[in-house]
């Protein structure tokens, strides 16, 4: 947890593992400013404006940041430390700049308006950070919107662990107190020690730099002022000190499962240090028969193993094992276990969430909101299921806090947040990603460059979380895609007696639907993924076939098509809007899919009529919808993190008039019999009332011929077909619209 019960982001969640080995300690800045000249100290920032680093009309500036670290102790030693910074990049950096980042070393230290950080002595360890390009500039609603351009300083334990070695350390007036001084010392290979004017040596023996050795382009403002900041904002967005203890601490993804199959899993790690690693596995817990090769990895290298040779219809126990690279003896993770696919005639259970919207947690300080999304996870992980879907808006690279992600570190660093959320249940519990509206992965922001966001989201995706591409066991999209090859987007799977269909609306639409053009025809899971599904759903023999989406492709909102809605945006007469793609007419109801989808031969809500599809899950409208239509189940997935607990976009007629709508939080659990398939709404809740089923319906094969499909319609004239209070799939429409 947080040092200073703030929002640090607990990085490990396996039972009984112990907290001081495995959660980095978070500290928030105690005070912060710029000091010019080594003469003048500005606590609220440069002239009240953000912290500066570099060289401005003659004069030098560093950064200096102070913060109190209760939970550390003299003599210790860390594996890794690091400032995260709240950039501005405000200032004009034209070439590479060399920054030093050192620390104080004192026993303690004081606010530095009453002592500049050049009146207190250097430690001799320090680490060189080069910055290669401008940061980029700050938009002006960013500053309403509270929300940091964050960047990442090197290891920083060198210089920690100096100050912790002082015997005397933390025992003064100061208290537990460290501080960190970043100055810029040159541009590109310079270096401070290579000519006698690049520096001067104060009062107290230090090495400072002067003007005429700071490149003259290297000034900028850099880093938000933690003084303006909380004036304004209601989270904290001052800096932040990270403290890993331990090297398992600096796993800050830990074992996220993906792309389970009937022989194989894949696992997925990132650890801020370099490390060689092996994993170990068996069929009975603590017993672990075979064990992999030992592979080496750089610091924030993708970590990927996949465990073959795997025994279908099984369950697998197996641990981590891993040290420093090349030193040391190989310490062991926690045990953690997965299934492996299912035969048909089996019963297991699924779990799905949707519209996380992790970072506007952050943004607006809603830390309830972090706590009962862990709860949420919390309760998926209790109900081991075999795998989960995640349904998007998850990792949020597009218009979070009205901007997209600026640059490639910026949408890597989104999606590692999230690590420490899918971390609580992933290393039990494999996750299938599918693409939200947020991610940032939309056809429209292609420029033909590797520098947009949804290159930047899709690369950032692929290194951290496991998503399936063809193979033996997945279908999907083989496509090598400029700048990205597969994009792990669109796949397929057969799991006991359901097949698992997982759609992508969102690369294929190259133009975009609510802006200018304002044309709902324009959202389009595009020909070659239409045929596909085609070909999938038909060739499929398995009972209940699943198709998951994050939002149709149209929606209700003529003015600004959003895919808004859930059966009223599936046919005219149930809506009276457009169903465009998905139901194949206009607006005003005219039947417009062969105009406007040559050759496609029919709409795709059509399509899984005649396939026998039994449910369509989909997310984007923040709330639990249950609608049926033409035997399908549309099932809107509820909210994991509202703290509120609202009703989305759900609220009055407009999008889910006549659905059975509850509110949020939580999931849904999913469990599939050979017969029947269950599905729950489980409720997250902070106090007894966790773990309360609100919903509850089943999907039967009525008739018994083999599938969930239409001729189950008939054969019961009501809602409720077996009499036990839920809502069955061979229930009628007429019944269900009364």
């Amino acid at each position: 947890m947080a040092a200073d019960g703030g929002d640090a982001l607990p990085r490990e969640f396996f039972p009984g593992a112990p907290v001081a080995e495995t959660y980095p300690l978070v500290v928030a800045v105690t005070n912060d400013g710029t000091e010019v000249d080594y003469q003048r100290w500005f606590e609220d920032g440069y002239e009240n404006r953000g912290n500066r680093i570099g060289r401005r009309k003659g004069a030098v500036f560093a950064t200096a940041f102070r913060f109190e670290v209760a939970l550390l102790a003299a003599s210790e030693s860390v594996a890794f430390a690091r400032l995260v910074l709240p950039a501005l990049g405000d200032g004009q950096v034209n070439a590479s700049v060399k920054l030093r980042i050192v620390g104080i070393a004192e026993d303690g230290i004081g606010p530095f308006n009453k002592r500049r950080p050049s009146q207190l002595r250097q430690t001799a360890a320090e680490v060189e950070w080069v910055v290669p390009d401008k940061w980029p500039g700050r938009l002006d609603k960013e500053r309403s919107y509270c929300v940091p351009f964050r960047r990442y300083t090197p290891n920083l334990a060198p210089v920690l662990n100096e100050i912790l070695s002082r015997p005397q350390w933390g025992k003064g007036s100061f208290g537990k107190t460290i501080g960190f001084v970043i100055e810029a010392v040159g541009a590109g290979g310079d270096d401070l020690q290579q000519s006698s004017s690049a520096s001067t040596r104060d009062t107290l023996g230090m090495e400072r730099p002067t003007s005429e050795h700071v490149n003259p382009d290297s000034n900028f403002e850099a880093i938000e002022d933690s003084a303006s900041a909380r004036s304004r904002c209601k989270s904290d967005q001052s800096a932040k000190l990270e403290i890993y203890p331990t090297l398992r601490s600096t796993f800050v993804g830990k074992e996220l499962l993906g792309r389970v199959s009937a022989q194989s899993v894949t696992i997925n790690l990132h650890s801020l240090l370099p490390v060689d690693l092996y994993f170990e596995i068996g069929r009975e817990s603590g017993n672990y028969t075979r064990q992999t090769k030992v592979h080496s990895f750089d610091a924030g290298e993708e970590i990927e193993q996949r465990l073959s040779g795997l025994t279908a219809n099984a369950r697998y126990y197996y641990r981590t094992r891993f040290r420093r690279r090349g030193s040391g003896d190989f310490a062991a993770g926690p045990e953690a276990s997965f299934h492996t696919q299912r035969v048909p005639g089996s019963t297991f259970t699924f779990a799905l969430q949707s519209d996380a919207h992790l970072q506007g947690l952050y943004k607006d300080n809603r830390r309830r909101g972090l706590a009962i999304y862990r709860q949420t996870l919390g309760n998926i992980l209790a109900s081991q299921p075999d795998f989960m879907l995640d349904l998007g808006d998850t990792f949020h690279s597009q218009f979070f806090a009205g901007r997209d992600s600026r640059d490639f570190d910026e949408a890597f660093h989104r999606h590692l947040d999230h690590r420490a959320f899918f971390d609580r249940v992933g290393h039990s519990v494999p996750v299938f990603f599918v693409m939200g509206n947020h991610e940032g992965e939309q056809g429209w922001k292609l420029d033909g460059t590797p520098d947009n966001v949804a290159v930047w989201a899709t690369r950032a995706r692929k290194i951290l979380y496991a998503n399936p591409s063809p193979d033996e066991f997945f279908s999907g999209d083989n496509t090598q895609y400029p700048f990205v090859g597969r994009r792990e987007s669109i796949y397929a799977w057969q799991w006991g007696d359901a097949l698992f269909v997982v759609l992508d609306p969102f690369w294929s639409t190259s133009v975009n639907p609510h802006g200018a053009t304002a044309d709902p025809w324009a959202w389009t899971i595009g020909r070659p993924q239409y045929e596909w599904l085609r070909h999938t759903l038909e060739t499929s023999k398995a009972r209940f076939k699943l198709v998951f989406i994050h939002h149709l492709t149209g929606g209700l909102e003529p003015a600004k098509p959003y895919g808004r809605g859930g059966i009223r945006a599936v046919r005219h007469d149930m809506g009276g809007e457009g169903s465009y793609e998905w139901g194949g007419e206009d607006l005003d109801g005219t039947y417009a899919f062969d105009r406007k989808r040559p050759g496609w031969g029919m709409p795709i809500h059509q399509l899984m009529v005649d396939n026998n599809v039994a449910a369509l899950f989909h997310g984007h409208d923040h709330c639990y919808a249950r609608e049926i239509l033409d035997h399908i189940a549309y099932q809107e997935v509820p909210v994991p993190s509202d703290a509120g607990f609202g009703l989305g976009f759900c609220k009055g007629t407009r999008f889910y008039g006549g659905a059975d709508v509850r509110r949020n939080t939580g999931h849904l659990r999913v469990t599939v019999a050979p017969d029947a398939m269950t599905v729950e709404y489980v409720r997250a809740f902070l106090d007894e009332r966790n773990g309360t089923v609100a919903a509850s319906y089943t999907l039967s094969d009525c008739n018994r011929n083999g599938v969930v499909d239409s001729k189950d319609i008939a054969s019961s004239p009501q809602l409720d077909a077996n009499q036990d209070g839920r809502i069955d799939a061979c229930a009628t429409q007429e019944a269900y619209e009364r």
